[in-house]
């Protein structure tokens, strides 16, 4: 999955690369769930920061990666929550002492457990359709119905409805689009100020469509 990482800096005028070949490293990150769009960015900052891997242990959630430079652990756990939600934990561990400085020199561990669901998924809460921002701990976005902010406890148990692309077909008396599979005009609950032709993302919940976004 990260074999084989290049990236060319021409003012250097060489390559870095993620190798196998040196076992040097000063930390690990710990991926779980991390889905490929997560790969990538952090495939981008280890390029970016000419941070290399040295070795990769796959486990049952995930892959432990081990990594040259503490610090960019500490600022990939901003940047990968930021970006992506989840919740990330760092660690450190004593490793030896700097024989010049008489400093402790320690190796970081950074556990980063992607959420199951992600920004711009829309699920099912209480009587709410719940448009996400952000996941962590708690989930927080905006109920599609009503357009309240809402924030409350992640639960694995979570799942997202199934957004559909289709077109708007009529806006007046009311908002109707164009039905993903039988491709019958359908109302929706939600109705924006749209035009018809309009291309739109919508959900389902059992009993009515909703409008997402375009």
């Amino acid at each position: 999955m990260f074999e084989y990482i290049y990236k060319d800096f021409e003012d250097k005028g060489s390559m870095t690369l993620v190798t196998k070949q040196s076992r040097y490293y000063e930390g690990i990150l710990q991926l779980r769930n991390p889905s490929l769009q997560i790969i990538d960015f952090i495939k981008s900052q280890l390029c970016k920061e000419e941070v290399h891997v040295t070795k990769e242990v796959y486990v049952p959630e995930g892959v432990d990666l081990y990594v040259t430079s503490r610090k960019f652990l500490r600022t990939l756990a901003t940047r990968l929550k930021a970006q992506f939600g989840g919740t990330a934990s760092l660690t450190a561990r004593l490793h030896t002492r700097d024989r010049q400085t008489q400093k402790d020199v320690y190796r970081v561990a950074l556990l980063y457990r992607a959420p199951l669901l992600k920004k711009g998924d829309v699920v099912a809460f209480e009587q709410y359709l719940v448009k996400i921002k952000n996941v962590s701990t708690f989930v927080t976005g905006v109920d599609i119905k009503i357009g309240k902010q809402l924030s409350f406890k992640y639960n694995p148990s979570f799942e997202p409805l199934v957004v559909y692309e289709t077109r708007v077909v009529k806006i007046y008396p009311s908002l109707e689009v164009l039905h993903p599979a039988t491709y019958q005009p359908v109302e929706v609950a939600n109705p924006q100020q749209m035009t018809a032709g309009e291309k739109v993302k919508v959900v389902f919940d059992g009993h009515k469509w909703y409008i997402i976004g375009i």
